[in-house]
């Protein structure tokens, strides 16, 4: 058997979310200031991540490099 919960259990009312009439609705232009600083920030953080990215992509490369050389020398003092 499935419980279900009543409706009025699971909605909140606009009162109880901090809601009212009386609130001041944000203009187009305080929204488009507040779009822009959230793509802003957003638009950061990516950079930052595809930075981190990059430096453990160059690191990475870095020891393969070393592991080959390191092969490499190795091979050639055997069969030497």
């Amino acid at each position: 058997m499935v419980y279900r919960v009543p409706i009025m259990q699971v909605t909140t009312s606009h009162r109880e979310k901090g809601q009212n009439m009386a609130e001041r609705q944000e203009t187009r232009q305080e929204q488009e200031d507040r779009w822009d600083a959230q793509r802003t920030t957003r638009d950061k953080e990516f950079q930052a991540g595809q930075q981190a990215r990059h430096k453990k992509n160059r690191h990475t490369w870095l020891i393969v490099a070393v592991i080959v050389l390191v092969v490499a020398v190795i091979a050639a003092v055997v069969l030497l």
